[in-house]
């Protein structure tokens, strides 16, 4: 009897060893697959990409004559008579709303033009008659509508680029003091490139919007 129970113990004390031994590994183990090593300094999110565009009239109250651009927008005077001197101009206003900064491009394209036939009975399209201009892009440190208040003011303004408006589908995509090449003409001229940062970046020398000046004339 005293033999069993010496044995019984033995096994006992033994299976309880194991037991702890088992348990000891598995935690081991599970610590090591579970361990991790946290940072409060970096934060990785998604930023949102916005941009809004304004229009308003030449000489138009900037505090209070802003309208926003959408598809249904009338831009140039739909009644207006075409001859060598008129002009009409517009301000656009670029606006980064998002949290990430940007590049972005004007262009235009003709969607559909009649022709038109003169007192020689010589057909013509008015687009080969008609300029475009687009100024480079204006801060508000730069007091653009100060500076811009009527058509007699548009002389000295600084331009991306000027075409006929048959040059359709060209790119104001300024390339800083580098020269861009007008798609269709191949004509050359000086531009800025268009960036907007966000509106917490202090540190760039862009705004968080900028402005320009849509010119339409013919010469």
């Amino acid at each position: 009897m005293r033999t069993n129970t010496s044995v019984k113990r033995a096994l006992i004390g033994s299976s309880v060893a194991c037991l702890l031994c088992i348990a000891m590994l598995f935690g081991s183990t599970f610590a090591w697959f579970t361990a991790a090593i946290s940072s409060k300094v970096n934060t990785i999110q998604a930023g949102n990409l916005d941009l809004k565009v304004w229009y308003m009239p030449i000489g138009g109250n900037p505090e209070t004559d802003w309208e926003i651009v959408s598809s249904e927008t009338k831009l140039f005077q739909e009644d207006a008579l075409y001859e060598p001197g008129y002009k009409e101009a517009f301000w656009l206003k670029v606006e980064n709303t998002g949290t990430l900064g940007l590049k972005y491009d004007l262009n235009y394209e003709i969607l559909s033009e009649v022709g038109g036939t003169n007192v020689d009975s010589v057909t013509f399209l008015l687009s080969d008659y008609l300029n475009f201009k687009v100024s480079q892009p204006m801060k508000d440190e730069d007091m653009p509508f100060e500076t811009y208040k009527s058509l007699e003011d548009l002389d000295d303004l600084k331009i991306i680029t000027e075409s006929t408006l048959s040059d359709y589908e060209i790119d104001f995509d300024g390339l800083g003091d580098e020269e861009s090449e007008d798609k269709e003409s191949g004509n050359k001229e000086s531009g800025a490139t268009n960036v907007l940062t966000t509106s917490t970046d202090t540190e760039s020398q862009w705004s968080s919007q900028v402005y320009h000046l849509v010119v339409l004339e013919m010469p």
